[in-house]
């Protein structure tokens, strides 16, 4: 059948080429043209007098078009302006995560006293980029996290859990990843709390069952003995987060991705002209359906990804990894306002035990079966194994 040869059929990945400045026709592009023809010298000038929006454009015509000298020159600039623009200064370290080192290096948090700009939710913006950055910038990476001591050890549980799994999912390469992990626990705290360290430990195994699932070569690349799916990506038509993009997947070919799933995304050829590496973005699907996944991808989704092939990989469920993030940071955050018992599990100094009764009469409801009651009835046992089909109610 027709149907048939279509399904089976062996496409090769497209040729793609980079997007740069060098062909560019400037004509009726004034804005655009004074600013990406001028030198480094001569650029503070032409920018000084350019509204929030002209620089906003500016930039994101930089990204686009991969002028990455002149987008550090508009972010230096930016950086100069009183008051500063906060809030465009985190859109973009979003879209160019290699921004953050710009701010690293021009605004020490390790000085005394901590400079204002590290007050505002530049702080937090920088910490997730230079953890989505890491693979990209290996040692220097953990330098910066060193030096983002300050911020990271004031953020709370859930801010914290929350940069832990980002690094369990973006950080590629083991020993890379392990470091990272150890140094973000080092700076958390002199003496690790109980909710970090079970933090660690969550992330820790769910960075180990990453690589089971997706084998990854040293420099993080996908190693070839994994698994991958030829598709393409796209904006989905409803999204308004642009992290979001849209892949296909055949529905003759088995698949194990499914919501939750962790994916590796890697262009399925290199660009043509010069070498270089193929470009490799994680994310983590959000919608599963018949032939399409929604994933949010945790890297920027470069100016060609329409234009090009990807391999998506199974890099193995966040369920459970996320359940559990989320319980601890949870306990850490609520204490007992969640559960009664909860000094007793986080072994917290100096606090009142909870009041656990010695014994509760029996529990009598005709809503409940006979091993229900003897369940619930369990409470006065020292020990109960108690087992249950997954929602049961009681």
């Amino acid at each position: 059948m027709q149907t048939e040869e279509v399904l089976r059929e062996k496409r090769e990945p497209r040729q793609y080429k980079l997007a740069s400045l060098s062909d560019m026709d400037w004509a009726d592009m004034d804005l655009y043209r004074e600013v990406f023809t001028a030198t480094r010298d001569q650029l503070p000038a032409i920018l000084r007098p350019k509204t929030s929006q002209e620089l906003d454009r500016l930039m994101f015509f930089g990204i686009d078009h991969r002028a990455v000298e002149h987008q550090f020159w508009i972010f230096e600039h930016a950086l100069t302006i009183d008051p500063l623009p906060v809030s465009s200064l985190c859109v973009w370290i979003d879209a160019a995560p290699e921004l953050a080192y710009v701010v690293l290096k021009q605004f020490d948090p390790t000085a005394t006293p901590l400079n204002d700009i590290w007050r505002t939710e530049i702080g937090s913006g920088v910490l997730r980029a230079v953890i989505r950055s890491a693979t990209t910038f290996g040692i220097a990476s953990l330098v910066a996290l060193e030096k983002l001591k300050p911020i990271i050890s004031t953020i709370d549980a859930s801010e914290y859990a929350e940069t832990l799994y980002l690094a369990s999912l973006c950080v590629r390469g083991t020993d890379l990843a392990r470091e990272t992990l150890l140094v973000l626990n080092d700076v958390r705290s002199d003496e690790p709390r109980y909710a970090d360290k079970q933090l660690l430990a969550v992330v820790a195994d769910r960075a180990e069952e990453a690589f089971d699932e997706c084998p990854l070569y040293e420099d993080g690349a996908v190693h070839r003995r994994a698994k991958g799916i030829l598709t393409k990506l796209d904006r989905p038509p409803d999204a308004e987060d642009l992290t979001l993009a849209s892949a296909d997947i055949r529905v003759d070919k088995p698949s194990t991705i499914r919501l939750h799933s962790h994916v590796r995304v890697q262009a399925a050829n290199a660009p043509d002209g010069p070498h270089v590496h193929r470009m490799l973005l994680d994310g983590v699907v959000k919608q599963a359906m018949r032939g399409t996944v929604k994933i949010q991808v945790l890297q920027p989704l470069p100016p060609e990804f329409k234009d090009m092939d990807w391999d998506l990989y199974d890099a193995g469920s966040v369920a459970t990894a996320r359940a559990m993030l989320d319980a601890v940071a949870k306990l850490a955050t609520d204490g007992r306002e969640c559960c009664e018992l909860a000094d007793l599990i986080t072994e917290a100094d100096g606090a009142d035990p909870p009041i656990i009764p010695t014994s509760m009469p029996a529990w009598e409801d005709d809503r409940l079966n006979e091993s229900q009651l003897a369940a619930v009835n369990s409470i006065d046992s020292p020990l109960a194994l108690i087992w249950g089909p997954p929602g049961a109610q009681f």
